[in-house]
Parts: C-alpha cells; sequence; structure tokens
C-alpha cells in the first residue's frame, strides 16, 4: 500500500490523540485513549485503524494490537451500533446474570456474539465490568444498567427503548408491559379517588 492509500484518520480524533500524547513522556501511553477515540468514530478497531495509531504514535502495529485485544472494551471485528455486554462472571452469575442474558437472546433474536439483522444490537458476554455490588448488571454502549431483575427487565427495556430506542423488544413483551403499566394507572386512579372522597367527606 502506497503512502497516498493509506488509511488516515480524521483531524479531530488525531488532534485529540495529540493532545493525549503531549501528557506523557512516553507516546506508548496514549494508546489506550487513542483506541477509545478512533472506535468512538468508527464504531470499531480495524487493522488499518491499528496500522494508523501505530504510524502516529511511533510505534509497531502489534503495540498497538495487543492493548485492543486485552480490554474487551474495544471491539476488533465489527458490532452493532449499540454494544450489549452482558457480566457473566461469579458475582452476576449467583445473581441471575443467565436467566437475563437468556431474556435478551430471545427479546432480540441473536446469541452472543452476534449481531441483530437490521445491524443495531451486538449481544456479548463480558468477564467483568467492575460494578459487583450493581449485580447482575449489563452495558448499553457506555451506559451501566445494574440490578437487573427478570420480572422487570421488561419495564426497564421499554423504558429504555423511549428514552434512547436502543432496544427492540419483542410485541409480546411490550403487550405484557402495556397492561401492567394499564393496570397501575387503573389502581393509582382508584386510590387517589378513593384519598379525595375521605378528605372531602364531612364529618
Amino acid at each position: 500500500m502506497n503512502e497516498d492509500s493509506e488509511f488516515r484518520l480524521s483531524d479531530s480524533v488525531i488532534l485529540k490523540i495529540e493532545s493525549e500524547a503531549d501528557k506523557y513522556p512516553a507516546r506508548k501511553a496514549a494508546v489506550k485513549s487513542a483506541l477509545r477515540y478512533a472506535q468512538a468514530e468508527h464504531g470499531w478497531i480495524s487493522k488499518d485503524i491499528v496500522a494508523a495509531l501505530a504510524r502516529l504514535l511511533d510505534l509497531e502495529p502489534i503495540e498497538v494490537f495487543e492493548v485492543a485485544t486485552f480490554y474487551d472494551m474495544f471491539y476488533t471485528s465489527p458490532v452493532g451500533r449499540h454494544p450489549i455486554r452482558v457480566c457473566t462472571n461469579v458475582s452476576c452469575l449467583l445473581r441471575g446474570s443467565t436467566g437475563i442474558a437468556n431474556r435478551l437472546r430471545e427479546d432480540l433474536a441473536i446469541d452472543f456474539g452476534e449481531t441483530s439483522s437490521d445491524g443495531r444490537f451486538t449481544l456479548l458476554e463480558a468477564e467483568c465490568l467492575g460494578a459487583c455490588g450493581g449485580a447482575p448488571m449489563m452495558i448499553i454502549g457506555d451506559d451501566y444498567h445494574e440490578d437487573l431483575r427478570l420480572e422487570n427487565l421488561g419495564t426497564h427495556m421499554v423504558h429504555v427503548c423511549q428514552l434512547s430506542q436502543l432496544f427492540v423488544v419483542s410485541p409480546l413483551r411490550i403487550n405484557q408491559q402495556v397492561n401492567l403499566l394499564l393496570q397501575l394507572h387503573i389502581v393509582s386512579k382508584q386510590f387517589f379517588a378513593t384519598l379525595f372522597s375521605l378528605r372531602t367527606r364531612r364529618p
């Protein structure tokens, strides 16, 4: 590959990496940040990106690649726009992560390591995400979702979908949650009607 056809990082990414590299006596110390900036722009770390980062930081490609493959936050193969990482380590496993993972498989119709047909979601198994106190948990993109439970996962997914359109929930699951919300609404109206009646009733 000649120099003119080499993959080039965007100017904004280069500026961020240079700013980070200036903080350290050795440019190699900026590799992790450089990978993060590049992935934020491109979605994953390709061989071309590894080579470009190596040139920018005056390193060998293997020095960049070994960092990219050490941390599971970096993706060295294409992923969906919204990667979902489910922790299956001991703390999460003991508190029901298997059930959480199975529910996500069902609702998203994909298995670990697979991407949905519309390219929006990739389901990944994570060894540990550093939030044992909130087990079981998962990360959607860069956002932590902790204290997950099977009985409220559907509600949680619908809520997330409404806020950021991250999830595609099965029609059955949506109907179940809509029915639950309607029931809660009816009970709430009855409660406040009774409370108002008691407060306005004359002695």
